[in-house]
């Protein structure tokens, strides 16, 4: 396993929007949030049959991540290859957290993903090794990921059995980092600098061509 866990709290200030892998469902949501008469307002859209991204590995977070109803997330982490910092506490579990961009067909922006599911976290292992293992015949370039399906998995248990899904990733070219990624910015540091580069590169980033994800 290539992945290890700073010691740095989750901050509410983080803004970044967020894409759900759900291994209960078998489904991928892009969570848009927009602010209406009466607040923020979320709305989740299936993206399961379209995810493709661009994962920022190079920047990927590990670490310790706790999410309680009503409370902002707890995460304690560090960038990948650092020391993991010790468990806060038993209820925190293990997680990854990257920043990636989507696919014109899922949406085309910026999002950050954040799993503590294991059958989430070994596909994405498993995709890292081969990121590692692409980088040599693809210098300064980052690989285009489709997920190509939901794998069922059943777990025989005291109490019956526990079915979940894991995603089945294939990297099916590389590209030059988008330039919304270029600043690198960890997904746990403030998002208004990161945010204002993304409006200003956009604007001369060649849009993808007609049948065409990136």
């Amino acid at each position: 396993m290539a992945f290890g866990f700073s010691t740095e709290a989750g901050s509410g200030g983080n803004f970044t929007p967020v894409v759900k892998i759900n291994a209960k469902q078998g489904r991928v949501w892009r969570v848009d949030r927009t602010q209406g008469g009466d607040g923020w307002e979320t709305n989740e859209v299936d993206i399961t049959n379209d995810f493709q991204f661009v994962p920022d590995f190079a920047n990927m977070e590990i670490g310790w991540m706790h999410f309680a109803a009503g409370q902002a997330p707890d995460l304690r982490m560090v960038r990948l290859g650092e020391v993991m910092p010790d468990r806060p506490t038993p209820n925190h579990k293990q997680g990854i957290r990257l920043l990636v961009k989507l696919g014109k067909t899922s949406g085309g922006d910026i999002r950050e993903i954040g799993a503590t599911a294991k059958t989430i976290l070994g596909p994405f292992d498993k995709l890292h090794d081969a990121y590692m293992a692409g980088l040599k015949d693809n210098a300064g370039q980052l690989p285009v990921v489709k997920m190509t399906g939901m794998k069922k998995i059943d777990t025989k248990t005291a109490h019956g059995t526990n079915t979940n899904f894991e995603p089945v990733f294939e990297i099916v070219k590389w590209v030059d980092r988008p330039a919304e990624l270029i600043g690198g910015q960890p997904a746990n540091e403030p998002q208004q600098q990161a945010q204002q580069q993304m409006k200003t590169t956009s604007q001369t980033q060649a849009e993808p061509e007609e049948g065409e994800e990136f």
